[in-house]
């Protein structure tokens, strides 16, 4: 069954798409089928097409759903790949790091511009040691965090 849902939902999305011609070839060449073979291993009565058209409506729902987020993330996620590039151009300009030391121990990695910023800002406010900056070739920006609900560390 849960085949069945999961080939529903591609057909769902396809359609809200306008892939229509493409949403009716997944039909009638993966769906007809799959639900063929579901009715005989479980019964006639097992899937009747009642149960279908709500699967159908749901999955219509959260294909809308889908292509209304997309639609909001699309410009974000284009201007923040934009900020990337243009990042690892600068950073591709910049002159490569010398070797450090043979025998100075294992290299720490890059810091992160805020990271590097907000040490410096409680350095500085300790008044123990002025504030030390890694070499700009030592720098690395950091993409923001995941926004994947199944990892709740990755929120701010």
């Amino acid at each position: 069954m849960r085949e069945i849902t999961r080939v529903v939902r591609q057909i769902c999305l396809l359609a809200e798409i306008d892939r229509e011609s493409e949403a009716s070839r997944v039909t009638s060449a993966i769906l007809d089928p799959l639900v063929d073979r579901y009715r005989e291993a479980h019964g006639p009565d097992s899937l009747p097409d009642e149960r279908l058209r709500e699967i159908r409506v749901h999955e219509q729902e959260r294909a809308r759903n889908a292509a209304a987020l997309g639609e909001m993330l699309f410009p974000l996620l284009a201007e923040h790949l934009a900020a990337l590039s243009r990042a690892a151009g600068r950073a591709e300009a910049a002159p490569a790091a010398p070797a450090p030391a043979a025998g100075t121990g294992r290299s720490r990695p890059p810091l992160s511009p805020g990271i590097a910023d907000l040490l410096d800002g409680m350095l500085a406010q300790e008044g123990s040691r002025p504030p030390v900056r890694p070499r700009r070739s030592q720098v690395k920006v950091l993409p923001p965090p995941s926004l994947n609900p199944t990892n709740p560390s990755a929120h701010p």
